[in-house]
């Protein structure tokens, strides 16, 4: 029997005429990373702003429930540091977003996309089913310090448990990521990228 969990990432795509943008960035990025030893990966530039674990037959209760927060979400312009960031070798590149500067707008900007994390994580961890591939490895090592009942070591299994992984909204950490292939997004709508 195939396995009805699939991990999802909940994500914002920038309109076309943002992500022509990125593409292009992308493709000079991969003239220069290229030599470097990193493989160029297929440009699918997001803002992810959760991943989880879905069954496959709650996707229509999902989807719909993205579709009313992208009605109802204003139009959110973020503004990016002027700093690339490649993760690791063959994985992806991130462009951090501003926190803040001397126009208290960027400020704003942050916070309207650190409160539409929060909401989408409120909402669809509901529907997670088990921790991300990524955090069982972070499972197994504090395996010892869980059965010594471990307190810092109970928070992070518990929120493992409940999110995916832990810190999910204490440590969000919003950013522009692109260059993965085969990551399956479910939101898709229009975002104002400065």
């Amino acid at each position: 029997m195939t396995d009805p969990y699939v991990e999802y990432a909940i994500a914002i795509l920038p309109s076309s005429e943002v992500a022509q943008q990125f593409t292009d960035i992308n493709t000079k990025l991969a003239k220069q990373l290229v030599p470097q030893g990193l493989e160029h990966k297929h440009n699918k530039c997001h803002v992810t702003l959760y991943h989880g674990v879905y069954n496959f037959l709650d996707l229509p209760k999902i989807s719909a429930k993205l579709a009313d927060i992208a009605y109802n979400t204003k139009n959110i312009t973020l503004n990016f540091k002027n700093e690339i960031i490649v993760t690791e070798p063959n994985r992806w590149i991130d462009i951090n977003i501003k926190r803040f500067d001397e126009n208290d707008k960027v400020k704003k900007d942050y916070e309207a996309i650190c409160d539409l994390h929060n909401k989408i994580v409120d909402t669809f961890n509901e529907y997670h089913k088990r921790p991300l591939e990524r955090a069982s490895n972070t499972l197994e090592t504090l395996k010892p310090k869980i059965e010594a009942q471990d307190e810092n070591a109970l928070k992070i299994a518990k929120q493992i448990e409940k999110y995916g992984v832990s810190g999910v909204k204490e440590l969000y950490n919003p950013h522009l990521q692109y260059g993965i292939n085969g990551l399956q997004i479910l939101l898709l709508t229009m975002l104002r990228i400065a």
